[in-house]
């Protein structure tokens, strides 16, 4: 079971990953591209297999909010400049310390409710 929850974590923490790599991308993409560009870009990112089937389908989902928010992140790219990349990874390390104290949590109590239930057998 302990395999199961840490496998699962990997991937938790696979996918927190790559949504820090696109987010930054698109950021800095945002900033200096027009639309039609930065769309294209997003199209000809390298996906994992996993997602390649789905990507284009995402992608054209997505482009409407992508299309209205891209005022915003330019502003937002002007506003922290070059402080961009530490903030990102900043928000990426919180987010595996989070995904990694939750897995602990869950491998340590399901440890515990063995060892009470050993106990009371």
């Amino acid at each position: 079971m302990n395999i199961l929850i840490w496998v699962l974590a990997f991937i938790l923490m696979s996918f927190w990953s790559m949504l820090s790599w696109l987010s930054h991308k698109l950021l800095l993409w945002a900033g200096q591209l027009p639309w039609e560009q930065t769309l294209q870009q997003v199209k000809d990112l390298p996906v994992p297999g996993i997602i390649t089937p789905w990507w284009l389908q995402i992608v054209d989902v997505l482009a409407p909010v992508l299309q209205v928010t891209q005022g915003m992140l330019g502003g937002m790219l002007q506003f922290a400049g070059a402080a961009l990349p530490f903030v990102i990874g900043a928000i990426w390390l919180f987010g595996m310390l989070a995904i990694v104290v939750l897995t602990l949590m869950v491998s340590g109590g399901i440890w515990w409710l063995k060892r009470k239930r050993s106990n009371t057998l």
